[in-house]
Order: C-alpha cells, then structure tokens, then sequence
C-alpha cells in the first residue's frame, strides 16, 4: 500500500510535542494568533490528528502556595473564571445598605426641615426689626432649599439602588455610571445642606446677640445646632455606603468587561470541530450569564437550597415526632400489655385446668357407658337363648335388665 495514502487515510496522532514552550515565551495576547499561524499549518500539511502537548512544572512549583497562585492565575485567564470573579463582585453590591441608611437620613432631614419652618414662623411673631432678620431669614428660605435638594436626591439614589437586581449583568457598566452619578449629587447636597444648617446657627448667634433678652434665639440655635450635628452624622452613614456600593461596582465593571472580551474572544481560536462545539457551549452559558439579571442565579440556586434545608428539617422534625409518639405509645402500653399478659396466662391455666376436669369426667363417663352397652349386649344374647329354651319368664327378665342397660349407654345425662 501507497505511504502517503496509509497516512492520510490513519488517525494520526503525535504523542509528545513542546510546541507550547514557543507558544508562551511570547505575549499572552500572541499566543492563539501565533499558534493559528505557524504551528496550525504545520500539524495540519503533517495530516496530524490528536497532538498531546506535555506540561512540565519544575521543583519550586510543586509548593502548595505557588500552585494555588498558578491555579487562580490560570482560572482568572479563562471565561469561568472571570464569571465566578462576576459572581463574586454582585454579591458585593449591598444596595441593601444604601436603601436602609437614606431610609435613615430622610427622617432625620425631614425633622431639620420641620425646625427650620417652626423657626421661621417664630421670627415672624418676635418684636424685633424686620431688617435685623432678613439676613437670617434668607438663610432659613436657602437651607430648606437645600434640605429639599438633598431629600430629592436620596430619593432618586434610593430608587435607583432598589432596581439593581433587574440589571443585566452586561448592562452594570451602563447602570454603574447612571448610579455614580446620582451618587455623586447626593454626597454633594448633603453636605451643602449641612453647611446651611451650620449658617443658619451662626447667623442666629449674632441675631441673638443684639436681643439678648429674647432667649428663645438662644434655645433655637441649640436646636438648629443639634439638628446640624444628626443630618451630618446620617449624611456620613450615607457616603459610606454610598462610597461602598460605587466601589464594588467598579469591581464588579471591571470583572464584567473582562468576562465580555474573553467569551466573544473564544471563536478566536481555531480548533477541531468537537472542541467547536464543547467551546461554543461554553460561550453560550457566559452569555446567558450576562444576560442574566445578576442575582437571579444566585437567589434562584439560594432559595432552592432553602427549600431543600426545609424540606430536611421538617422531615427530620417528623421523623423525631413521629418516633417520640411511637415511644410514649409504648410506654403507656406496656404496663397495660404487661397486665393483659398476666390475665391471659392466668385465664389460660385456668382454661387448662377446666379443660383436664372435663377430660377426665368425660373418660370415666365414656368407660360408663361402653361397660353398660357391653353388658346390655350381653343380656340380651341370654334372653335370645332364654327364649329358645321356652323359658319366657327368665328371658323377659334378661331382656329388663339389658333395656336398662341400654338407657344407662344411652343417656343424656
């Protein structure tokens, strides 16, 4: 047979080949193109089928600690592995946080608010110079300006933060941006407001100064002051979860434009039609991820578990029930079996007791009456010969006696 022939028409396979030592001296970035370039032609004119590509890791590498670098590096290289690094960074948005502290903040803004109006209308009432209070008045109308600015903001941050688990995991990027920015506005109003606050109190200060005898100014810039120090500390609780949240969605971009590349650069390597089909299966299941809302897998997988932990725990509880029933059951039978079983063996040697009495009145009455028939039969064998002897008078005696004889075989009794 044709060598050429017997070739192309056999599996080939090349069983040891260091091509990849060329392969990764070069820039990651090279490696596909530079195998699709030059080894790919290679294998391919050489009618080579399967080529096993030995790995070889030196002594150092064996460590524990350097193999679990080397096993997160090449894990962090691949589409599952920048999805788990997705996974891992949604989790790590806690916009539940953000909603519970502008919750918070929004009570305590809305007191501030309620001061400054309750303050205003007293200023109103006062015996003092309308043009003494202008200035302080204008700040009052500037801060619940300002207050009404922040509450708006926290409101459109809050709201936004509630729709965070309906965004696609590739649209974060778009929803990361919008949330940064709202964000942004709200850090910024809070402070202004707190500030406003801060002018309203000194300005009430000075006012208070040219009239001391109105004390109330005093109490009221105690009040303002007070209001000042909760709306700062509120607003404080809120740019760190706001500063949280926008960090982790930075991460959580970051792993999720990485994911992107590595699954739409899958197709850019050429391999044989099976690994086609094992990869585009892959690329298939990423991109279901990214077009998953990113906690619907994780809430889903979560509440299956629960109901599996459920389902556990109450057949475990049943199961316990059920033979703690099944125990007390038989304690409180026991007793009662125990006593049956004592009325039962009594009953029964007292059934064989009568049974044995029985048996022997009925033997003796069996003997009785066989030995009666016995002899009946006998009295009337004497009549019979009695009768032949033509002596009628003995042989109707023999015959008296053997009917008596008969109704004592006989009886009932």
């Amino acid at each position: 047979m044709d060598a050429d022939l017997l070739h192309r028409s056999s599996v080939v396979a090349d069983t040891h080949n260091d091509l990849l030592m060329t392969v990764v001296i070069r820039p990651v970035k090279r490696w596909a193109a530079y195998f699709r370039e030059h080894w790919l032609p290679q294998l391919r004119a050489g009618g080579v089928d399967v080529q096993v590509l030995p790995v070889y890791v030196d002594g150092p590498a064996l460590d524990p600690e350097r193999r679990e670098h080397a096993a997160q590096a090449v894990a962090s290289r691949t589409p599952a592995g920048s999805a788990s690094a997705v996974a891992s960074a949604v989790i790590a948005v806690s916009m539940g946080t953000v909603t519970s502290s502008i919750s918070s903040q929004q009570a305590t803004v809305a007191t501030a608010q309620s001061d400054l109006t309750s303050l205003s209308q007293l200023l109103t009432t006062l015996l003092i110079p309308a043009s003494a209070l202008t200035g302080l008045q204008a700040d009052i109308t500037a801060s619940q300006s300002a207050g009404s600015a922040y509450s708006t903001a926290m409101s459109g941050t809050s709201s936004q933060a509630s729709t965070f688990p309906q965004v696609l995991v590739s649209g974060i990027s778009t929803y990361s941006a919008s949330f940064n920015s709202g964000s942004a506005t709200t850090q910024t109003d809070g402070s202004a407001f707190v500030s406003s606050l801060t002018t309203v109190q000194n300005q009430l200060g000075v006012v208070a100064a040219l009239f001391p005898l109105i004390t109330s100014l005093v109490q009221w810039q105690a009040t303002i002051g007070s209001a000042g120090n909760s709306v700062s500390t509120g607003s404080a609780s809120v740019n760190s979860s706001l500063q949280a949240a926008t960090g982790a969605l930075s991460t959580a971009n970051t792993d999720v434009s990485a994911l992107t590349a590595k699954v739409q650069g899958v197709s850019a390597v050429e391999v044989s039609p099976a690994l086609v089909q094992d990869v585009s299966s892959v690329n298939l299941a990423e991109n279901q991820f990214l077009s998953a809302t990113p906690l619907a897998t994780l809430q889903s997988a979560l509440a299956s578990l629960q109901s599996t932990s459920q389902l556990a725990s109450s057949f475990e509880a049943s199961s316990q029930s059920l033979l703690q029933q099944s125990i007390s059951q038989f304690g409180s039978a026991s007793p009662a079996i125990s006593t049956q079983d004592g009325s039962l063996k009594t009953q029964a040697q007292s059934t064989l007791t009568a049974m044995s009495s029985a048996s022997s009145v009925l033997t003796g009455d069996l003997s009785a009456r066989t030995q009666a028939l016995a002899s009946a039969q006998s009295l009337v064998a004497q009549a019979t010969t009695a009768f032949g002897a033509q002596n009628v008078p003995q042989g109707a005696s023999l015959l008296l006696q053997a009917s008596s004889e008969f109704s004592l075989a006989y009886s009932k009794g």
